[in-house]
Formats: structure tokens, sequence, C-alpha cells
């Protein structure tokens, strides 16, 4: 396997020197053979990533107890990704990571990673207390959590071969071709004798009842900025809207979304930043006949509840990772009037699907 596929997901050329560097140091201590092939009985899953991360990764626990119905599972996530466990059946205990990679640079990175290896061993111990046989790294991007599978002494560890750790896995999933990510996750359940395909369940419960007939969503927010488009764009779009007689509601989190939807025009009522429970949140997206959104958690529960989305990507690396099969997908920011008759013809298409599924 060549350097540059083995650190596929290692953005920059930093973080690869450092992916091999580690794994060099891995290799020092790979003494263990790799475990008999055996049915798991406590499973580890492991995705430390953001909510959208940890929602696509749910989607093998489905699989996982209908091929193995008395298997303990536990999932290890971070703070920021643990609620999208919320409502998920299956899993039967949770490990908090509390490492936020917030740091821009990679030596920044480093001394973060350092830091956490610190501040988990507390963490490690709890795992290695519940006994686990069989680690599954669902997260294939640098840095990753196989070597706490390893210190935790899980006797069998699988993963990617697509970010580091390599030296420490038992079974490797070769990354195969590109695609959706949660279409990639088969590749590791054929390592536990699972040949179906992952799908993502949703909470479909609600703390708050649901309006008689949902709104179009618009969800303009992110974490990370550089996902956004301009304010002008979604006031733009929020108008014609409006105009064409759609009901809108803006979703999204945090101080500085609630200012962004404001400077949009929305009416208060349209406004949902910060009042759905995760749970709600899910069912609004789940049943909207319509959900426009920048590159986020939102298009991944819209493509599971499979309705009309229309996603928008300004970060170019690997936009075939993130994109669901169904979605319209726009690169640059698009002339409103087009997406537009997108969204008209989108909404009519579904009703004609929904009259007929309903008969």
């Amino acid at each position: 396997m060549t350097f540059g596929k083995a650190r596929k997901f290692c953005f920059g050329w930093k973080s690869r020197v450092l992916a091999a560097f580690l794994d060099g140091w891995y290799s020092l201590f790979k003494s263990d053979l790799p475990p008999p092939d055996q049915s798991p009985k406590r499973l580890l899953l492991s995705n430390w990533g953001s909510l959208g991360d940890v929602l696509l990764a749910t989607s093998v626990i489905a699989p996982i107890k209908e091929q193995y119905p008395d298997c303990e599972i536990g999932f290890l996530v971070s703070e920021k990704g643990e609620k999208a466990l919320s409502g998920v059946s299956g899993i039967d205990r949770v490990h908090i990571c509390k490492w936020q990679l917030s740091a821009k640079s990679t030596f920044g990175r480093l001394l973060q990673f350092m830091r956490f290896r610190r501040q988990t061993r507390t963490l490690m111990q709890e795992i290695a207390l519940a006994g686990y046989d069989t680690f599954v790294e669902l997260y294939p991007f640098f840095p990753n959590s196989i070597a706490i599978g390893k210190a935790a002494h899980i006797p069998r560890r699988i993963g990617f071969d697509t970010s580091g750790g390599k030296p420490l896995l038992t079974d490797c999933a070769k990354w195969e071709k590109e695609g959706y990510l949660l279409n990639c996750y088969r590749w590791l359940l054929k390592h536990l004798a699972i040949d179906h395909h992952p799908s993502v369940p949703l909470a479909r419960s609600h703390k708050h009842p649901l309006p008689e007939r949902l709104p179009l969503i618009l969800h303009m927010g992110s974490s990370n900025k550089e996902k956004e488009l301009p304010i002008a764009f979604w006031k733009a779009l929020y108008h014609q809207l409006k105009k064409e007689g759609f009901s809108v509601a803006f979703t999204g989190a945090g101080k500085r979304q609630n200012e962004m939807i404001r400077r949009v025009g929305a009416e208060e009522a349209e406004n949902q930043c910060d009042k759905l429970p995760w749970n709600d949140f899910v069912s609004w997206i789940a049943r909207a006949p319509c959900v426009v959104t920048i590159d986020s958690v939102s298009a991944h529960i819209a493509a599971a509840a499979k309705r009309p989305l229309i996603v928008f990507y300004l970060i170019k690396p690997n936009i075939g990772l993130w994109k669901p099969e169904e979605a319209l997908a726009f690169e640059k920011v698009p002339d409103p009037q087009e997406v537009l008759r997108e969204i008209k013809k989108r909404v009519v298409d579904r009703e004609i699907v929904d009259l007929h599924s309903n008969r």
C-alpha cells in the first residue's frame, strides 16, 4: 500500500508526517497476534467526531445486533457528538471522551493530543474494566482512537487503513473506493462476518408536539464558518420562498447562528434555533417537505429519512464522502432563483410520492 493511500485522511503534509511517525512508534509495540475469529460478546464502537460523524456511525448498530443479538455494545464518543446517540437503541454503555480537537495547526493538535493522553488514563481504565473483546474504530480520519483500544487491552481491533494506527489493528479494512461514508462502513462489518447494508436509525420520539404541517427547513450555520454561505444568499432565498407561499423554518444552534437568522429577516416563529431538543430537531428534519442546508448533520438526517434535500459544499476535499446519494449538491454559491426552482420541483415530486404511498 502506498504512503498516500495509507494516509488518505491525514489532511495536510504535517498530519501525514505525524501519522507516519506514530505508526513507526506503534510498530515497536506490535507483539500481539490476531485473536481467533469468533463472535463478539462485548464490543466497543468508537467515533469521537462531530454530530454528523457519530450519527452516520450509529448505522452499524442494528446490523451487529441482528447478527449477534446477545452482544453487549459500548460506544466511545466525544462530548460534542454524544447527543447523536440519544434515542438510539442497542447501546448498553456510553464512554465519553472530553477531548476537543479545536486547534488549527498540526503542532497545536499534537499538544492537544498529548494533553488528551494524560487526561484519559481514567477513561482507558473504565474501558478496560468493561471487558470488551472487540473494538471497532468508525472514525476514518486522523487522529483516531485506535491507540485507546490497544491501551485498554481489547484483543481484537478493527479499523480502516486511512489515517494512522494501522500497526495496532488486528483486522485492517481496506478503503476500496470513494463514496458516501455511510456505505463505507460495510467494509468494517465484513470483518465481523456481517453482510448487511448499514442504515441510520432515527429517533422518532419528540418532546414537544409537532406542527400539523411542518415547514421547509433552512439550515445555514456550522461550527466551521468556511462551510457557510453569505447572508445575502439566504436573505434572497428566504424572501423568494415567502413570495411563493412556502412555510419556512430556520434551524441551528448558538448565539452566532441566532444572529445570522435575525439578519436574514426571519420572523420569530420561523426561528427554531436553540428551541428544539435533539429528538425534536431530528423529527422536524425527518418530516420536512424539503431541507436546504450546508454540509451538516441536518443533511444526513434528511437523507436517512429520504426527504428532498439540497446541500451546499463550499469546502472542496472529499465532497463525495459527505454527500448523500439522493442529494442535489452545489459546490459554489448558487443563484437563489436556481435553488428556488429546484426546491419547487422536489417538493412537488415528493408530494406525488407521498400521495401514492398513502393510498
